[in-house]
């Protein structure tokens, strides 16, 4: 807008030699529109006359206050981007909205802007949404862009992406990038439209050669995942770097992910962690949630587990799930911070209402064993067998155990306590093997086999599982389905030992007398 109009200024007066001296007269004669003219002279330094912003903003003001429209704009411009006179908020709303009052369209589209997010005015959609609609009806490419935003979100006018659609349209033929990748998105996930991967790609490819960032972006997410396009990393790396140059947090997130998987790159979690740091000072929430990783496992920086659950809870207080999970996780078992079951409890329920399954069993777990909230057995069956119709194995396997050990005496039922361990064991939960192995040495739910006991005690330990370590120990040393063999039996305690367990460790602690 504002080289249009300087555009137009220079074209209406450039044959004009007494110009300068001409509008200075009117001016001082009070002249409002040679008011006006004579800041443009200030303001670009035209006409033989210094760029002054002070002085412009003195003409652009006295001009405004008495009505000129253009001028009005001027002077809420000046007071939007301290020229001449210092930022005032309030000021820039007053002169934006005396401007707007009299029609121009550029004004009106600052109004919606301010309207918006309540910047020197009382904070308004509905009246923001009313400012875009009449800066649009004047062809206002930004304002029509807005205007589909509002009503693909509900902001000010009831949601409809009806004319959501319509708007972005129209933006779209107007060229502006915002609206050509709005449209381009609707179309890339079917929002309204008929999934169309071609039409999104040239729409981003549009907004994209204007140098617009997230468009730059969205087509290098089509190239990394063969969205309509054959996956073409080198090309998703491209446009990530063109983003990312532009300081876009989400590109430089998508591109330091290429670079943590070496996909159209050479591997380097090193330059991966320096991408997320950037997206994540930004506030990516996936980029802090992958910081967070980092300093969790000690992935190019040293292992730090109180960094990475900074990085969580930054992450996990904009609501993305992992994030959620992770913090969770760490405060459950107080790596990083003190433990408090509690606050892990109710962040695995804000992950599990995202659909988190993990965060689902956790909360299982958090009922079966009253971890952070009051023990309730029913709840914790309610949620397993809510995972075990997807196939969850641990969730099977705690039924089992649940079935087998933890309800009152007239309710245990060793059948469907093993049917569960089966269930388990088949989609490879090496815990399952275990307890299917307990079953087999007392003889619940199955006939008493030591030496089936032994065969599924041994599947599991070789799997690292500590109880059934203890257990093919204690098996050994008894001689229970296999020859006694002490030596053997301290073997597999050591290695339960080494878990922190303690009754392999009470056990070594016992052979230990006994050789003395």
């Amino acid at each position: 807008m504002e080289e249009s109009i300087k555009d137009q200024f220079l074209r209406t007066y450039r044959r004009e030699s007494s110009f300068l001296d001409s509008i200075k007269q009117k001016a001082v004669l009070g002249d409002e529109n040679a008011m006006y003219q004579l800041g443009l002279c200030y303001y670009y330094g035209n006409y033989g006359v210094p760029k002054n912003n002070k002085t412009a903003f003195d003409w652009f003001i006295k001009a405004a206050n008495l009505g000129h429209m253009i001028a009005q704009y001027y002077t809420g411009y000046c007071f939007e981007k301290s020229i001449g006179v210092p930022r005032d908020a309030v000021q820039r709303a007053k002169y934006y909205g005396l401007a707007a009052q009299q029609g121009f369209m550029n004004a009106q589209y600052e109004m919606g802007y301010l309207y918006e997010y309540g910047i020197g005015i009382e904070k308004d959609e509905k009246k923001a949404a009313e400012m875009f609609q009449l800066a649009s009806d004047q062809g206002h490419p930004l304002a029509a862009c807005s205007l589909g935003y509002f009503y693909e979100k509900g902001l000010g006018v009831p949601i409809n992406l009806t004319k959501a659609v319509e708007y972005y349209q129209l933006a779209s033929d107007r060229n502006d990038p915002g609206g050509l990748c709005n449209l381009g998105y609707f179309y890339e996930y079917g929002i309204h439209v008929e999934i169309d991967f071609d039409k999104a790609r040239k729409l981003y490819q549009r907004a994209a050669k204007q140098g617009y960032a997230r468009a730059q972006c969205n087509l290098a997410h089509l190239y990394e995942n063969g969205k309509g396009v054959p996956q073409n990393y080198s090309l998703a790396m491209f446009y990530y770097k063109k983003a990312a140059k532009q300081n876009y947090p989400r590109a430089q997130r998508c591109l330091g992910i290429l670079y943590a998987n070496g996909h159209g790159v050479e591997k380097n979690v090193d330059k991966a962690f320096a991408l997320y740091i950037k997206a994540a000072e930004q506030g990516d929430e996936v980029a802090q949630c992958n910081v967070g990783y980092y300093y969790d496992n000690g992935i190019s920086v040293a292992l730090d587990p109180v960094k990475a659950n900074e990085w969580y809870e930054k992450s996990a207080n904009q609501g993305f799930a992992i994030s959620q999970y992770n913090l969770a996780w760490n405060l459950e078992r107080g790596i990083g911070a003190k433990q408090d079951y509690k606050k892990a409890f109710a962040l695995y329920e804000k992950a599990a209402k995202q659909g988190h399954a993990s965060a689902k069993f956790c909360i299982a777990y958090a009922y079966h064993y009253g971890h952070g909230v009051e023990k309730d057995l029913q709840k914790a069956i309610v949620l397993y067998k809510e995972l075990a119709d997807q196939d969850d194995a641990e969730a099977l396997c705690n039924l089992g155990y649940i079935y087998g050990n933890d309800l009152e005496a007239d309710a245990i039922d060793h059948d469907l306590a093993f049917t569960y361990y089966e269930k388990a064991a088949k989609l490879g939960d090496a815990v399952a093997l275990c307890n299917i192995g307990d079953c087999y040495e007392k003889g619940n739910g199955v006939t008493q086999n030591y030496k089936k006991a032994v065969e599924y005690y041994k599947m599991s330990a070789d799997q690292d599982v500590d109880s059934a370590q203890y257990s093919l120990g204690y098996c050994y040393e008894n001689g229970w389905g296999v020859a006694q063999d002490i030596n053997k039996a301290i073997a597999y305690y050591r290695k339960a030992a080494d878990h922190g367990y303690e009754d392999a460790i009470d056990a070594l602690k016992r052979l230990d007398k006994k050789d003395k």
